[in-house]
């Protein structure tokens, strides 16, 4: 199931259905310190890889800003991973261009959830999602 902090046009299904030039952002007209996108299951699954595709981009937001980290969920609570890889580098702005993929590996781990979590960029605060990819490699 799909979750976010906020959807703009509630199509969160866009997060995983394997169409990533479809997008959801997260604009609502409200400054935010954080900004989460993620999937949560009926089971716990290891996992050690998402791959984030961007979603559309405007001149006021649609990146993060900064700490894009991967969060994994057990009995209710998020715990940030481990070992964390971004590929390619982030860049915390604009450049981080519409419908772009990166890869974000990390230790092994198992959860009945993953999201990823940042501060939202640009001067109306807000990221924007094409798809969320999630896999374990072992």
């Amino acid at each position: 199931m799909p979750i976010d902090k906020t959807s703009h046009y509630g199509k969160l299904a866009y997060l995983n259905d394997g169409n990533p030039s479809a997008s959801e952002d997260s604009w609502d007209g409200s400054p935010k310190d954080a900004d989460r996108w993620g999937i949560t299951w009926s089971r716990p699954y290891n996992l050690d890889r998402v791959i984030y595709t961007t979603g559309a981009m405007f001149s006021n937001g649609g990146w993060f800003a900064s700490g894009l980290t991967v969060q994994v969920r057990n009995n209710f609570v998020w715990t940030t991973v481990t070992g964390l890889a971004v590929n390619p580098a982030y860049p915390y702005d604009a450049n981080a261009g519409p419908y772009r993929r990166f890869t974000l590996t990390f230790a092994n781990t198992s959860g009945d959830g993953v999201r990823i979590v940042g501060r939202p960029g640009g001067s109306a605060s807000f990221t924007s999602i094409g798809e969320l990819e999630v896999y374990f490699d072992g």
